[in-house]
C-alpha cells in the first residue's frame, strides 16, 4: 500500500508492529514511527517517543539510519499526500 501512496499504511505499519503482534517488535515498530514522525503524521512523534525508550542506544542508531533511507526512497506521491494533507 505505500508503494502505491497510502501514506497512512505508515501508522497502521508501525501499529501492527507494536500491538498486533504476540510479542511486540519494537525495532521495525520504531523503524516505521519514525518515518511516520519525518511525515510529521498524526501520533507519529508520541509512537516513536514511547517506542524509543524500550530500545538500547546502539539500536537506535541503526534504525535511525535505516529510515532515513527508507524515508529518502518512499514514492513521490506519499510525500505529495502528507503535503496535501491527504492520509
Amino acid at each position: 500500500r505505500i508503494s502505491e501512496g497510502d501514506s497512512s499504511a505508515i501508522m497502521r505499519l508501525a501499529n501492527y508492529f507494536l500491538v498486533i503482534l504476540d510479542e511486540p517488535d519494537y525495532e521495525k515498530a520504531y523503524l516505521w514511527f519514525l518515518v511516520s514522525a519525518a511525515l510529521l503524521q498524526e501520533g507519529g512523534l508520541e509512537g516513536r517517543d514511547e517506542v524509543e525508550a524500550q530500545l538500547e542506544s546502539e539500536k537506535i542508531i541503526k534504525i535511525q539510519k535505516e529510515a532515513y533511507d527508507l524515508f529518502l526512497n518512499l514514492p513521490k506521491n506519499v510525500k505529495d499526500n502528507i503535503k496535501n494533507g491527504e492520509n
